[in-house]
């Protein structure tokens, strides 16, 4: 019998019409505030449909990240090249298109040069990552296990229980102790303590800088080394 799915993985399920719905809010807007015609507006919105399609296709096939990045963020830089061309218009949303669709297509060139887009065929997304971690972590809640009486008992691929473990160590949900993993979080919940880790919310905030940089390093720059 497989595991009931989590809030998490009900809300990743909703997340592809949601985000749909929200990409056309967001090019009727862009219409809007620009005065592009919609002949112009028509081919940024194929480009950025084919590359949100790209996503469960990546994921399914194991195919680099630079693949769908790099069609979004042309798409987005070539609006707002075109977007000069009419007077009218707010200049700063005209650039803002021209600096995200830039970076955005140098962040896919550098995962496509570098190998740092590459993904795993089958790999789940964030939300599915969180899904899954909290599915292992009620597994460990109650007694502690090794990674192969996981992959038994949990209805999941081995190589995504792996993962799960990795984010739940990482957080200090939980510890390895002679093969077998212990959760260290006896006074809440797994939901909890994945919600309020704050080593992951320190990471997050600490790599922005390098996160924002990382696609300029195809042209030699490295902050680590500055």
């Amino acid at each position: 019998m497989g595991s009931r799915p989590t809030s998490l993985q009900w809300f990743d399920r909703l997340s592809f019409p949601l985000e749909i719905g929200a990409t056309a809010v967001g090019l009727v807007m862009v219409w809007y505030f620009t005065d592009i015609s919609t002949a112009g507006l028509g081919g940024a919105t194929i480009g950025i449909g084919a590359a949100r399609l790209w996503q469960p296709i990546k994921r399914r096939f194991g195919i680099n990240t630079g693949w769908g990045k790099a069609p979004v963020g042309f798409a987005l830089f070539g609006l707002g090249v075109y977007s000069f061309t009419y007077p009218e218009g707010l200049l700063v949303i005209k650039l803002a298109f021209v600096l995200v669709g830039g970076w955005i297509t140098l962040d896919g060139l550098y995962d496509l040069t570098s190998g740092a887009g590459e993904t795993v065929a089958g790999s789940p997304n964030t939300m599915e990552q969180f899904g899954d971690a909290h599915i292992v972590g009620r597994a460990i809640e109650s007694d502690p296990q090794s990674l192969d009486k996981l992959t038994s008992t949990v209805d999941l691929p081995r190589h995504r229980i792996e993962k799960a473990l990795e984010m739940l160590v990482n957080t200090d949900a939980i510890a390895e102790r002679n093969g077998r993993y212990h959760a260290q979080f006896t006074d809440r919940s797994i939901g909890d303590t994945l919600k309020n880790a704050p080593s992951r919310a320190t990471d997050r905030v600490s790599s922005i800088p390098d996160r924002v940089l990382r696609p300029f390093r195809l042209f030699g720059f490295d902050r680590k080394k500055t």
